[in-house]
Protein backbone atom coordinates (compact mmCIF):
# COMPACT_ATOMS: atom_id res chain seq x y z
CA UNK A 1 0.00 0.00 0.00
CA UNK A 2 1.14 3.14 -1.14
CA UNK A 3 1.61 5.85 1.60
CA UNK A 4 0.83 9.41 1.50
CA UNK A 5 3.42 11.87 2.02
CA UNK A 6 2.03 15.45 4.36
CA UNK A 7 1.01 17.45 1.15
CA UNK A 8 -0.91 14.31 -0.72
CA UNK A 9 -4.78 15.53 -1.32
CA UNK A 10 -6.93 13.73 1.36
CA UNK A 11 -9.35 10.96 0.18
CA UNK A 12 -12.84 12.39 -1.46
CA UNK A 13 -14.88 10.75 1.42
CA UNK A 14 -12.65 12.26 4.04
CA UNK A 15 -12.77 15.55 2.14
CA UNK A 16 -16.50 15.38 2.22
CA UNK A 17 -16.80 14.53 5.48
CA UNK A 18 -14.66 17.37 6.57
CA UNK A 19 -16.95 19.63 4.84
CA UNK A 20 -19.75 18.18 6.15
CA UNK A 21 -18.64 18.58 9.28
CA UNK A 22 -18.46 22.34 9.36
CA UNK A 23 -21.37 23.00 7.57
CA UNK A 24 -23.07 21.19 10.69
CA UNK A 25 -21.24 23.60 12.74
CA UNK A 26 -21.92 26.76 10.90
CA UNK A 27 -25.76 26.11 11.24
CA UNK A 28 -25.65 25.21 14.70
CA UNK A 29 -23.27 28.60 15.22
CA UNK A 30 -26.47 30.26 12.79
CA UNK A 31 -29.12 28.45 14.80
CA UNK A 32 -27.83 29.14 18.04
CA UNK A 33 -27.95 33.24 16.94
CA UNK A 34 -30.89 32.96 15.71
CA UNK A 35 -32.57 31.55 19.00
CA UNK A 36 -30.61 33.86 21.19
CA UNK A 37 -32.22 36.86 18.61
CA UNK A 38 -35.68 35.39 19.37
CA UNK A 39 -34.78 35.62 22.98
CA UNK A 40 -33.70 38.83 23.21
CA UNK A 41 -37.16 39.85 20.59
CA UNK A 42 -39.15 38.60 23.15
CA UNK A 43 -37.85 40.36 26.05
CA UNK A 44 -37.06 43.78 24.27
CA UNK A 45 -39.04 43.76 21.47
CA UNK A 46 -37.29 44.84 17.84
CA UNK A 47 -36.00 48.28 19.69
CA UNK A 48 -33.48 45.77 21.14
CA UNK A 49 -32.02 43.72 18.10
CA UNK A 50 -28.44 44.67 17.33
CA UNK A 51 -25.61 42.38 16.61
CA UNK A 52 -23.82 43.46 20.06
CA UNK A 53 -26.94 42.40 21.81
CA UNK A 54 -27.42 39.57 19.69
CA UNK A 55 -23.89 38.11 20.59
CA UNK A 56 -23.67 39.00 23.78
CA UNK A 57 -26.86 36.65 24.62
CA UNK A 58 -25.18 34.41 22.28
CA UNK A 59 -21.96 34.23 24.15
CA UNK A 60 -20.52 34.95 20.59
CA UNK A 61 -18.23 37.66 18.68
CA UNK A 62 -20.03 40.34 17.31
CA UNK A 63 -18.89 39.40 14.26
CA UNK A 64 -20.04 36.84 13.46
CA UNK A 65 -23.61 37.80 13.89
CA UNK A 66 -22.52 40.40 10.78
CA UNK A 67 -21.00 37.43 9.27
CA UNK A 68 -24.05 35.18 8.93
CA UNK A 69 -26.84 38.08 8.35
CA UNK A 70 -25.30 40.98 6.83
CA UNK A 71 -26.65 44.55 8.36
CA UNK A 72 -28.97 44.86 11.11
CA UNK A 73 -32.01 44.87 8.43
CA UNK A 74 -30.64 41.36 7.20
CA UNK A 75 -30.20 40.61 11.11
CA UNK A 76 -33.68 41.44 11.68
CA UNK A 77 -35.36 39.60 8.60
CA UNK A 78 -33.55 36.25 9.58
CA UNK A 79 -34.85 36.72 13.48
CA UNK A 80 -38.25 37.01 11.79
CA UNK A 81 -38.15 34.04 9.98
CA UNK A 82 -37.25 32.03 12.30
CA UNK A 83 -39.58 33.20 15.39
CA UNK A 84 -42.68 32.04 11.92
CA UNK A 85 -40.74 28.88 11.52
CA UNK A 86 -40.98 28.18 15.40
CA UNK A 87 -44.59 29.49 15.48
CA UNK A 88 -46.20 28.45 12.59
CA UNK A 89 -44.91 25.38 11.19
CA UNK A 90 -45.44 23.10 14.59
CA UNK A 91 -49.39 24.07 14.49
CA UNK A 92 -49.51 23.27 10.26
CA UNK A 93 -47.88 20.18 11.09
CA UNK A 94 -50.39 18.86 13.67
CA UNK A 95 -53.14 19.53 11.28
CA UNK A 96 -52.12 16.32 9.00
CA UNK A 97 -53.91 14.65 11.37
CA UNK A 98 -56.83 15.89 10.92
CA UNK A 99 -59.57 13.64 9.32
CA UNK A 100 -62.32 15.96 9.01
CA UNK A 101 -62.33 19.66 9.39
CA UNK A 102 -64.03 19.64 12.89
CA UNK A 103 -60.84 17.77 13.63
CA UNK A 104 -59.16 20.66 12.05
CA UNK A 105 -60.98 23.26 14.11
CA UNK A 106 -60.30 21.74 17.04
CA UNK A 107 -56.32 20.74 15.99
CA UNK A 108 -56.13 24.71 15.59
CA UNK A 109 -58.16 25.79 18.63
CA UNK A 110 -55.79 23.74 20.38
CA UNK A 111 -52.85 25.03 19.13
CA UNK A 112 -53.33 28.26 19.73
CA UNK A 113 -54.12 27.55 23.11
CA UNK A 114 -51.08 26.41 23.93
CA UNK A 115 -49.23 29.03 22.30
CA UNK A 116 -50.75 31.44 24.42
CA UNK A 117 -50.71 29.79 27.74
CA UNK A 118 -46.77 30.39 26.70
CA UNK A 119 -46.11 34.08 27.14
CA UNK A 120 -43.04 33.90 25.28
CA UNK A 121 -44.68 32.68 22.25
CA UNK A 122 -46.94 35.00 22.67
CA UNK A 123 -44.94 38.07 23.03
CA UNK A 124 -43.03 36.79 20.01
CA UNK A 125 -46.61 36.67 17.40
CA UNK A 126 -46.89 39.93 19.27
CA UNK A 127 -43.65 41.48 18.32
CA UNK A 128 -43.89 40.01 14.75
CA UNK A 129 -47.17 41.71 13.93
CA UNK A 130 -45.97 44.47 15.13
CA UNK A 131 -42.43 44.37 13.33
CA UNK A 132 -44.14 44.40 10.11
CA UNK A 133 -45.56 47.75 10.61
CA UNK A 134 -42.08 49.03 11.91
CA UNK A 135 -39.47 47.35 9.53
CA UNK A 136 -40.11 46.63 5.43
CA UNK A 137 -38.11 43.38 5.93
CA UNK A 138 -40.07 42.01 8.74
CA UNK A 139 -42.78 42.81 6.70
CA UNK A 140 -42.09 40.91 4.16
CA UNK A 141 -41.02 37.85 5.40
CA UNK A 142 -43.86 37.66 8.33
CA UNK A 143 -46.26 38.20 4.63
CA UNK A 144 -44.26 35.37 3.15
CA UNK A 145 -45.06 32.84 6.17
CA UNK A 146 -48.12 34.01 6.79
CA UNK A 147 -49.17 33.59 3.04
CA UNK A 148 -47.69 30.16 3.14
CA UNK A 149 -49.76 29.27 6.44
CA UNK A 150 -52.78 30.35 4.67
CA UNK A 151 -52.03 28.33 1.08
CA UNK A 152 -51.92 25.19 3.20
CA UNK A 153 -54.87 25.60 5.17
CA UNK A 154 -57.34 26.62 2.26
CA UNK A 155 -55.29 23.58 0.23
CA UNK A 156 -56.29 21.25 3.47
CA UNK A 157 -59.77 22.65 3.42
CA UNK A 158 -60.27 22.09 -0.07
CA UNK A 159 -58.60 18.13 0.27
CA UNK A 160 -60.85 17.08 3.19
CA UNK A 161 -64.35 18.24 2.16
CA UNK A 162 -65.27 18.66 -1.31
CA UNK A 163 -67.67 21.02 -0.87
CA UNK A 164 -65.13 23.34 -0.62
CA UNK A 165 -64.49 25.69 -4.09
CA UNK A 166 -60.90 26.71 -4.06
CA UNK A 167 -61.62 30.45 -3.97
CA UNK A 168 -64.15 30.18 -0.90
CA UNK A 169 -61.66 27.91 1.13
CA UNK A 170 -58.74 30.29 0.60
CA UNK A 171 -61.27 32.88 1.93
CA UNK A 172 -62.18 31.02 4.81
CA UNK A 173 -58.37 30.27 5.62
CA UNK A 174 -58.04 33.72 5.62
CA UNK A 175 -60.86 34.57 7.91
CA UNK A 176 -59.16 31.78 10.68
CA UNK A 177 -55.91 32.78 10.65
CA UNK A 178 -57.34 36.24 11.25
CA UNK A 179 -59.18 35.14 14.15
CA UNK A 180 -56.31 33.13 15.23
CA UNK A 181 -53.73 36.24 15.55
CA UNK A 182 -56.11 38.38 16.90
CA UNK A 183 -56.92 35.78 19.93
CA UNK A 184 -53.02 35.01 20.43
CA UNK A 185 -52.49 39.03 20.84
CA UNK A 186 -54.91 39.59 22.95
CA UNK A 187 -53.66 36.86 25.17
CA UNK A 188 -50.17 38.80 24.90
CA UNK A 189 -52.17 41.79 26.07
CA UNK A 190 -53.32 40.05 29.24
CA UNK A 191 -56.74 41.09 27.97
CA UNK A 192 -58.66 37.74 28.86
CA UNK A 193 -61.49 37.59 31.50
CA UNK A 194 -60.59 35.65 33.62
CA UNK A 195 -57.05 36.45 33.38
CA UNK A 196 -54.59 33.52 31.47
CA UNK A 197 -57.67 32.05 30.40
CA UNK A 198 -58.68 30.91 26.77
CA UNK A 199 -61.89 28.90 26.56
CA UNK A 200 -60.32 26.24 24.13
CA UNK A 201 -64.00 25.02 23.33
CA UNK A 202 -65.24 27.98 22.05
CA UNK A 203 -62.72 29.07 20.18
CA UNK A 204 -63.06 25.20 18.34
CA UNK A 205 -67.01 26.28 18.09
CA UNK A 206 -66.03 29.63 15.96
CA UNK A 207 -63.39 28.08 14.00
CA UNK A 208 -65.68 25.58 13.15
CA UNK A 209 -67.90 28.11 12.22
CA UNK A 210 -65.49 29.29 9.80
CA UNK A 211 -64.33 26.19 8.36
CA UNK A 212 -67.32 24.16 8.04
CA UNK A 213 -69.03 24.70 5.01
Amino acid sequence: MTERGPHSKPAPDATNEGRDARHLRGDRRRDALLSAGMGLLADTGWAGITHRKVAVRAASPAGLVQYYFGNLAGLRAAIAAHTCDRLIVPAMATLAMASDLDAVADLLARSVAGATSDRTAAALLTQVIVGMKLHPEVDTVVRDALDGARSELSGLLASVDARWTTDDAERAASLAIAVIDGVALHAASDLWAPPGHLDEPRLSAALRAILVP
